[in-house]
């Protein structure tokens, strides 16, 4: 009985030890666990502000322009599919030219990379190799399509898009005015004024100031022209 009693003893002293022990040993698991899961996060975020840019957001609109393949040129916009983690672009006037972003494995070492294509009926016109999930504005190449390589821009949406090409206008305009050339100037500040009609914005700061200098300036040139 004594025995039994010294070991019913021993056991109740050391159940609550070894209890404790499992449990700091199991909080010291999942915290080991949240911590490198924490820190994969923060990893993650980091590459994607890299690869995104300071605003996290992936373009809707991409304006292709001077390629050689002029059918390529032009407004694409994301068409709602994802495919390697980034939009699928279309073109607006025509479902097949579409900018993608592709992956390629080399068959040598394993590694898989990947790049943007620019392709008609899936046959790629010109691309460039990066891990960027924005179409890139630099580095493309010429597989199926004509010199030269295409320029590349990127815009949050249709409007900013315009917006650009607006602010483009306008600086040809005043360019022209400079040289005393008003018939370029209207015509200038005249295509400025319809980028801001195709913008789908009517409201705004951003819109209202834009369409009051290119009506002015549009007015200014008419007004010379007819002087002269």
């Amino acid at each position: 009985a004594s025995v039994r009693a010294s070991v019913l003893a021993c056991f109740r002293a050391c159940v609550p030890v070894c209890l404790c022990a499992c449990v700091l040993a199991c909080l010291r698991a999942c915290v080991l666990v949240c911590f490198r899961a924490w820190a994969r996060l923060c990893v993650r975020r980091m590459s994607d502000a890299v690869i995104l840019g300071s605003g996290g957001a992936l373009p809707t609109v991409v304006d292709i322009a001077w390629a050689g393949t002029s059918q390529a040129n032009g407004i694409y916009r994301a068409t709602g599919r994802v495919y390697c983690d980034a939009p699928v672009y279309e073109h607006v006037d025509s479902a097949d030219l579409k900018l993608t972003r592709e992956p390629h494995t080399n068959p040598k070492t394993g590694v898989r990379k990947h790049g943007w294509l620019l392709g008609w009926r899936a046959k790629p016109l010109y691309g460039v190799q990066t891990e960027a999930l924005v179409v890139p504005g630099a580095g493309w190449k010429i597989f199926a399509g004509e010199a030269p390589v295409p320029t590349v821009a990127t815009y949050d949406d249709i409007a900013a898009l315009f917006f650009s090409r607006a602010d483009s206008a306008k600086a040809s305009g005043e360019a022209a005015v400079e040289r005393g050339d008003w018939a370029a100037a209207r015509e200038a500040f005249a295509a400025g004024v319809e980028a801001l009609k195709r913008s789908g914005e009517r409201f705004g700061d951003a819109f209202r100031e834009r369409a009051a200098l290119l009506l002015a300036r549009r007015a200014c040139a008419n007004f010379q022209i007819s002087e002269h």
